[in-house]
């Protein structure tokens, strides 16, 4: 192992314990290039899976399938590229039970859906009031600025949806 792979695990190994690095995209290119190796070995077992930097959705028919992968997953990461899986944020559980980019999925007659996850649409709400708030003593201005922002990013964010 060279010594630039060292110093890229321990900053991989940081960023799964931490979430703190400030530059995001610096932290996700760091991820990419990580978690390469664990792209590969899941697609040479034909498992079907998700990732966006460190974050990894896992799909497999069956709670026992998905018990037996969880556990090669945690060998994986943390024997072969030497970093520490946060358990307290892993589990096994229904697609749509799970958040994943601030989205979850949903049944439906025709198969699948996607929708945004209860807590993204919670916070949502918690940011219209507090720009919204007769306590918030900010110009109307102001405010009509920032509930512009807000809503506009709101709609790109949930435009992937299907209706």
């Amino acid at each position: 192992m060279t010594q630039d792979e060292i110093i890229m695990r321990h900053r991989l190994n940081l960023l799964l314990r931490a979430k703190s690095i400030k530059n995001i995209s610096a932290a996700c290119r760091q991820a990419n290039i990580m978690l390469n190796e664990l792209d590969k070995e899941l697609e040479a077992r034909g498992i079907k899976f998700c990732r966006y930097a460190d974050d990894v959705n896992i799909y497999v028919k069956s709670r026992k399938a998905a018990e037996r992968v969880m556990a090669f997953f945690i060998a994986f990461i943390e024997n072969k590229l030497k970093l520490k899986v946060n358990k307290e944020k892993s589990s096994v559980d229904r697609p749509w039970n799970l958040k994943f980019l601030g989205f979850s999925f949903y049944l439906k007659k025709e198969g699948i859906g996607i929708k945004v996850h209860a807590e993204s649409v919670a916070r949502f709400k918690q940011n219209l009031k507090k720009i919204t708030s007769r306590s918030n003593a900010i110009s109307m201005d102001l405010k009509m600025l920032k509930l512009r922002k807000l809503i506009t990013g709101w709609v790109n964010y949930s435009s992937v949806l299907q209706t």
